[in-house]
Order: C-alpha cells, then sequence, then structure tokens
C-alpha cells in the first residue's frame, strides 16, 4: 500500500490513479480518492494544487500540445516561484510545499511527464491518429524587433501584427485546425482575421487574451507595473493568471473588453481593472501612419505601404501602370488599406507565406 501521506504535490501529479480520478470524477478512482482526502485534511493543500495543476493542464492542452507553448508557460512559473522564494523571510524551513525551489521541481517533473508515453492529456492518444492540418508538426516562428520602429509580421491566416520595439512574437507557420496561438512578451498590434471556428488566443506573462476576429493592443513589458489590454474594435475575453498554472479559479481574473475599452492588471496587487479607454493616455493605441495620396500611380501606393509596415507586397507593376489613386490614411490598418486600393481599382490581395501577393487586370489608360 503506498504511503500517499508523504506524498507532495509533484507525487500527486505522477500518480496515475490521482490524474485518472481528475480526469474522470466520477470514475471507478474517485471513491478512494475522495475518502482518502476526507480523512487526511491536512494534505487538503497538496491535493487542491495538484488538482488544479492537472485541471489546467487538461484544458489548455486537451487538442495538442504546442511545446512553445510548454516552454512560456514554464517561464511564467519559474518567475512566479523565484518571486515567492524571494518574498520569503526565511529561504529554508519545514514548508517544503511553498518553497519556492521545492514549486521548481514539481513543476519540472509535472512538465516531463507532458512527453511520457500513454499521459492521459496527449494529443495522440491510443487509437487516434492526427489527422487534417495539425497532422503536419509544425515549425515554430520567431520575430524579435531589435529596432526603433515598429516592425509589421504577417501571419499565416491573413492577420497581420504590428511588432513594437524590443518585443519578441512566437508563432507557429501553420496554426492548428481549431486555434491560433501565439506568445508574446512586449507590446505589439493585433489586427486578427476573423474566424468564427478558430480563435485567436495570445499568451503573454499573466494575461492570456482570446478573441475571435478584432484589432487590439497588448502590452506585457516584464519592467511595466502594469499590463494591458486594449480593444480597437471587435470584442476580446482577458483572463489574468498571476500564478501561471495551478492558479485556482477563484483568484484568476476574467474581463470582456468591447471596442475602446482596456483592461488593466497591477501586477503588485494581483488585480484587474476595466477602463474605458477616454480615461487613458490619449492616442496611446493609435499608430502614426498618416498618408495622403493624391491622384497617385498605385504602384507607388504600394512601395509607401511597404516602407510604412516593412512587409513584402508582391505586384506586377506593368500591369498597374495606368492605375492612380486619390485616398488618405489615418487610422486604417494595413488590411483596411489593402482592401480600399484594391477596390478602388477592381484587384484583390491575398497573404501567402508572409507576404501580400496582389492580383490586378490593370487600368485603361
Amino acid at each position: 500500500m503506498k504511503e500517499y501521506r508523504n506524498y507532495e504535490v509533484e507525487d500527486f501529479i505522477q500518480e496515475a490513479s490521482f490524474r485518472d480520478w481528475v480526469k474522470h470524477p466520477g470514475g471507478p478512482s474517485a471513491p478512494f480518492w475522495q475518502e482518502w482526502v476526507r480523512q487526511n485534511p491536512d494534505r487538503a493543500d497538496a491535493v487542491r494544487q495538484a488538482r488544479a495543476f492537472l485541471e489546467e493542464i487538461n484544458r489548455r492542452f486537451t487538442s495538442s500540445i504546442d511545446s512553445s507553448e510548454v516552454q512560456h508557460d514554464i517561464a511564467v512559473l519559474v518567475q512566479a516561484a523565484l518571486r515567492q522564494e524571494a518574498a520569503r523571510p526565511e529561504k529554508t524551513g519545514s514548508d517544503p510545499l511553498f518553497s519556492g525551489l521545492r514549486q521548481l521541481m514539481w513543476v519540472a517533473a509535472s512538465v516531463l511527464l507532458l512527453g511520457a508515453a500513454g499521459f492521459w492529456w496527449m494529443r495522440n492518444r491510443p487509437g487516434e491518429k492526427p489527422t487534417g492540418p495539425t497532422a503536419r508538426k509544425q515549425q515554430k516562428v520567431e520575430k524579435i524587433n531589435h529596432t526603433d520602429r515598429p516592425m509589421t509580421v504577417l501571419l499565416e491566416d491573413g492577420s497581420v501584427v504590428t511588432l513594437e520595439s524590443h518585443s519578441r512574437l512566437q508563432f507557429p507557420d501553420r496554426f492548428e485546425a481549431d486555434r491560433r496561438k501565439v506568445f508574446l512578451e512586449g507590446e505589439a498590434f493585433f489586427e486578427i482575421a476573423e474566424n468564427q471556428r478558430r480563435p485567436f488566443v495570445v499568451y503573454s506573462r499573466e494575461l492570456v487574451t482570446q478573441v475571435l476576429g478584432t484589432n487590439f493592443r497588448v502590452e506585457v513589458r516584464k519592467e511595466d507595473e502594469t499590463a494591458r489590454v486594449t480593444v480597437r474594435t471587435g470584442k476580446v475575453a482577458v483572463e489574468s493568471r498571476h500564478g501561471g498554472y495551478g492558479t485556482p479559479e477563484s483568484e484568476r481574473h476574467h474581463l470582456v473588453l468591447t471596442a475602446n475599452q482596456q483592461a488593466v492588471f497591477y501586477r503588485d496587487e494581483n488585480r484587474m481593472a476595466k477602463l474605458d479607454l477616454k480615461q487613458t493616455e490619449p492616442g496611446r493605441n493609435r499608430l502614426n501612419r498618416d498618408q495622403v495620396f493624391d491622384n497617385t500611380a498605385v504602384p507607388l501606393v504600394l512601395k509607401s505601404l511597404k516602407r510604412q509596415y516593412g512587409v513584402e507586397l508582391v505586384f506586377n507593376e506593368a500591369d498597374l501602370e495606368h492605375c492612380y489613386i486619390n485616398t488618405s490614411f489615418r487610422d486604417e490598418n494595413l488590411r483596411e488599406r489593402l482592401s480600399a486600393i484594391c477596390q478602388a481599382i477592381g484587384a484583390t490581395y491575398e497573404i501567402d507565406q508572409s507576404q501580400v501577393v496582389i492580383k490586378s487586370n490593370g487600368c485603361n489608360p
């Protein structure tokens, strides 16, 4: 008979029957663990943290496991554990459960389980074979903006990300069939291609932002006292996870934002507030990319867009040499500007492998 009373958090996580109980609360393992918890109330904290960790892994990784997401959240957990350790008046003692170093051990042990054959939340479960877009192994792409100017990043689904200075964005070369996940360190403005079947999720330190199609800004610089999500159009759901995995539901914060609203997460206070954009710094959510074109040849317009956004625009200059437009852009994003230009001259565009391809039959001289 195993001596479960000596188990710490990582031991419960590695116990197969315990994992089965978490996955199937009404399954065959449930009566034993329910009775054991009742008889051992002093171990309730260890059980609660192990359950919370497993439930979180199950919720986040049921459909697939992305190595970059695991690495990202390991970093968040390590940072949280180190903050906990630094805040303790004494680094030693008889309380291993809440020791930062002990926490690092069970986090590492738990994450290693993700790669174990037959682990119950793995994507490739027995009898299941991956099919469709997720069958091909994803390739991780990383963009880092070392410059003092915004960098435009094109995603394969047609979304556009404006990555601010000294910021990092990680994403797969092909998104999963059921959702689109990216990882942000720093600040970026997102213009998301609408797709009701594939939610777009931004993971950024303590914040998780999920949308279906909208324009919004995420600011999560580690040196700042706050993290912010600002919505320009559409609707997003924002959740804070101050402690990363294992954060109890009661300590999480959830907000739904619509146009011209902002969520501010105060790190030191572990709280999140919703603000009207009029209460924030004027113009903070606007990129200064005004453009005016007065009877300008479209090839010159497109070259101007290329310089402004730093994206690769592919077009046949000879086909467009007789096309001219009169327009001005102020708040429009890249997709809106491309759509306006193409509509004016009867052309089309598509985002293909991180470049914009414009197709046109030309204009009458």
